[in-house]
């Protein structure tokens, strides 16, 4: 809780190398990914008192990850960064793999994130933030025409994750920025031998 009452508990497990990326909206699963492996997957475990992790359907190669998996607000769809086309860019797919997938970005992609009620997805292509309509039709999706939106800062986190929120009740963006000065260049001192 965040008031802290009742102490931690555990909800789920992961493996050693897993970052984790996305929670259901209803609370009850966690998206979690392999972290700097050379063909990393991505999962999903179920939070509560008996957790069971387990990889998801991909149709990914054995050669390319996935990360950065982010659920659709109805729990259907998962949009994720991959590189199988050889850099990484943006796919969208059901949860279930019961379908194909879909290549959103086409220019190297990143820092993705659902919106509107997941009939949008933002992403950031070529350092700009992007806008795209995601319309489901059954198993399969229709893709509209992506809007550049705007410059976002330079992000302190890294460019898959990208280290932003958007709240879709204001429509609004909060962007986090590297403290002042970092791009300076620093110099450091180095003592040998003072022991």
């Amino acid at each position: 809780r965040i008031d802290a009452a009742g102490g931690t508990r555990v909800v789920g497990r992961i493996g050693a190398n897993g970052v984790v990326t996305a929670v259901s909206s209803d609370g009850t699963a966690a998206i979690y990914a392999d972290w700097g492996t050379a063909n990393g997957r991505i999962h999903m475990t179920t939070l509560g008192s008996d957790p069971v992790a387990a990889p998801l359907p991909t149709d990914a190669n054995q050669e390319s990850y996935e990360q950065a998996g982010d659920l659709s607000p109805d729990g259907q769809w998962l949009a994720y960064i991959s590189n199988r086309t050889g850099r990484e860019e943006v796919f969208l797919r059901r949860l279930d793999g019961a379908s194909g997938q879909w290549q959103v970005s086409t220019h190297g992609g990143g820092g993705l994130r659902w919106g509107r009620g997941g009939t949008e997805l933002f992403f950031v292509e070529d350092e700009v933030l992007k806008s795209v309509r995601v319309t489901a039709e059954g198993n399969d999706l229709v893709l509209g025409q992506p809007v550049s939106l705007f410059e976002p800062p330079t992000s302190p986190a890294e460019l898959t994750f990208r280290d932003y929120s958007y709240d879709p009740k204001s429509d609004r963006f909060l962007f986090t920025r590297p403290p002042a000065g970092t791009d300076e260049r620093r110099e450091v001192a180095l003592s040998i031998g003072w022991g």
